[in-house]
């Protein structure tokens, strides 16, 4: 009886340990990267199958349905520049110049990772509506007033960026204080007692280990699916659902930009017949793309208006291993049966507004049939 209850304790032990590293790590941590330039931070392998375990939980956790490096870059700043952490108690500036992109953007998120309510609903600032000085060089301010909210982090925007990095600074009130280290004035355990159970807590971790990685692994598909699943029951199976511009009060997916118009559709290939056909013509005059998503959350495929040929899209889905099917538009293979088909539209100009949002309704998605 008491082997029984030791086993069972090593595995609730062992769980709770597990899922607490996977909290701390994934849930708790912040979706950065590798390649910092001063408080900013990103990835090269954000939204591809080249990332990481950990960096692919992140991500969906953060920053879901994120694009590759190919389309998008996204740097992240949850401190200023003297490493104190972004507070809503703070005013910060944010100065540089245009990084070598088509277009970027700045917005400001809060803790939950959603876009921050204030009475002006500005969530936002980007190329083209930032405001700059005589030598070209633009000036952000971000306070409490204008986006409120107790704690944020900032985040970049780069659509079809080139190598070269982003130049900003982030200035703001340092915190003062530091925190004392707590000390167990009891002392550290017995090593009679670490000899007598070594065993027993080696088996305790050996299930925390075990817990964690599975859990972390599972996390994108998880996340995935329930999203997948949220928007399939407002807008159906492989057919195209429209969403409205982004506000504070969007919940759908975290980090969304307020300078996009996305439509998604959800696919399953089985219920398509086993292909699915995604075209998009008449698109509006400005940036577009549509990327393809696979059930683990990776980005597989993309295309922009730039590379549409005549300004449009037409193309089949098909999955991995499936039967060759007679077509003459291009296939593209999608390494899961389910998946997440999301055209994101920029829009450039508010005033352009209604006429994007009617132009980029000219998409559609549904099962495919070839002609006999």
């Amino acid at each position: 009886m008491r082997t029984a209850l030791k086993i069972l304790g090593i595995l609730v032990v062992g769980t709770l340990l597990g899922l607490g590293a996977t909290w701390l790590a994934v849930v708790r941590g912040t979706w950065g990267g590798a390649v910092s330039d001063g408080p900013w931070k990103t990835s090269l392998t954000t939204g591809s199958r080249d990332a990481g375990m950990y960096q692919r939980a992140a991500v969906a956790v953060h920053g879901l349905l994120a694009l590759n490096r190919s389309e998008t870059i996204y740097y992240t700043a949850g401190a200023d520049s003297d490493g104190a952490a972004l507070s809503g108690a703070c005013v910060y500036r944010i100065d540089g110049r245009d990084p070598p992109a088509r277009w970027w953007s700045i917005t400001a998120y809060g803790a939950d990772d959603y876009l921050i309510p204030n009475r002006a609903g500005l969530y936002s600032v980007s190329r083209n509506s930032v405001a700059r000085g005589d030598d070209g060089r633009f000036a952000v301010r971000v306070s409490k007033d204008a986006a409120g909210g107790e704690r944020h982090s900032g985040g970049g925007r780069r659509l079809q960026p080139d190598a070269q990095a982003l130049q900003s600074r982030c200035q703001g009130r340092r915190r003062s204080g530091a925190c004392r280290v707590a000390r167990d004035p009891q002392g550290a355990l017995r090593m009679s007692a670490l000899a007598r159970n070594w065993q027993w807590l080696a088996a305790t971790l050996a299930v925390a280990v075990v817990v964690h990685v599975a859990s972390v692994i599972a996390v994108p598909r998880l996340i995935m699916g329930r999203t997948m699943a949220v928007i399939s029951k407002a807008g159906g199976i492989n057919a195209m659902a429209f969403g409205r511009r982004p506000t504070a009060a969007a919940r759908g997916v975290v980090r969304p930009s307020p300078d996009l118009l996305y439509a998604t559709c959800v696919y399953d290939l089985d219920a398509a017949g086993g292909a699915l056909r995604v075209r998009a013509s008449g698109m509006p005059k400005t940036y577009w793309s549509v990327s393809l998503f696979d059930a683990a959350t990776d980005n597989f495929h993309v295309v922009n208006d730039r590379q549409a040929k005549g300004g449009a899209v037409d193309f089949v889905i098909v999955a991995a291993g499936a039967p060759r099917i007679a077509t003459p538009l291009p296939v593209v293979v999608s390494p899961t049966a389910r998946g997440l088909v999301l055209l994101r539209t920029l829009i450039d100009d508010d005033k352009r507004l209604a006429e994007i949002d009617a132009a980029r309704r000219h998409a559609a998605c549904g099962p495919y049939t070839a002609a006999p």
